[in-house]
């Protein structure tokens, strides 16, 4: 009976190996995009356009810079231009002393490698960011900090948001953005829930206790850290951008993460915002 088992063992392991396939995994090996970050910001004269070429998915490299592109901004309404210039130093596009307007919309070109690129984007209704509050509680044998934007939001209107966290001027890691459902003409206490590993390497925010500085060429314990935060208010189309980023980062919760709908023409990647944008900063204390 052994020996019987022993022979139908073999047999089943011939079967499968003799049905074993040889499977080429398309790492998406394309020609490269061009990838664009824009922003106009009602709450600036300064703003940045940044060209990216894409990268192979096996590619452990910073996508390589586009310089030498020609960028205009146009107000449809006044046809009021702006040209953008390159600062090799920031490795940006910058436009200066350019007024955006709250209910405009703005109209992106971008010319490079002999291919022309356009967007347009309405700066939204400002929201006020009244201000911000942490909230903390027990979590196992350490505390969990949440960071609460509090805003009051306008009856009858969609808003759409996104947060963006820095500690030591350092952009937090992960893609947080909200819409107002269910929350029309309240006052939002809704929190945002960081990154793990938000507040630096070899802590989580479940461990403030561990927080560090760097000094020098030691890392010192403290028992507060200032954090910086950023309430943006964006369109329905450039939220539904980032949101479908946030599924794909695992930030949001998502059974099939997709890729975001195109803002630009021509086949390019990337974004186009005209937004409004207000800051607040807060220390959060371990003690």
């Amino acid at each position: 009976m052994k020996n019987l088992f022993y022979l139908l063992s073999l047999a089943i392991l011939f079967v499968m190996n003799s049905c074993t396939k040889v499977i080429d995994v398309n790492l998406n090996k394309n020609d490269p995009k061009l990838v664009i970050e824009a922003v106009v910001n009602a709450d600036s004269l300064t703003h940045y356009v940044t060209l990216t070429n894409s990268i192979n998915f096996d590619e452990d490299i910073t996508p390589p810079i586009v310089s030498g592109a020609t960028i205009t901004i146009k107000e449809v309404n006044s046809n009021t231009i702006g040209t953008y210039s390159f600062d090799a130093q920031l490795g940006k596009y910058v436009l200066t002393n350019y007024l955006v307007k709250e209910g405009n919309t703005y109209e992106l070109t971008i010319v490079s490698n002999g291919k022309t690129f356009t967007a347009s984007s309405t700066v939204p209704t400002r929201v006020k960011l009244d201000s911000v509050k942490v909230v903390k509680y027990p979590f196992g044998p350490n505390m969990t900090y949440t960071i609460v934007p509090l805003r009051h939001d306008p009856l009858g209107i969609a808003n759409y948001y996104q947060f963006v966290l820095k500690r030591d001027d350092k952009r937090v890691r992960g893609i947080y953005v909200e819409d107002d459902l269910g929350l029309d003409g309240q006052l939002t206490l809704k929190p945002i829930f960081p990154d793990k590993n938000a507040f630096g390497p070899d802590t989580t925010i479940a461990s403030v206790d561990k927080w560090k500085k760097k000094v020098g060429d030691k890392d010192e314990l403290q028992d507060s850290i200032l954090v910086d935060i950023e309430m943006q208010c964006l369109e329905n189309k450039v939220y539904r951008y980032f949101f479908t980023l946030s599924l794909n980062q695992g930030n949001q919760q998502s059974a099939t993460p997709s890729n975001p709908d195109p803002l630009f023409t021509n086949g390019a990647l990337g974004y186009f915002s005209a937004q409004t944008a207000q800051k607040r900063s807060i220390y959060i204390s371990n003690k």
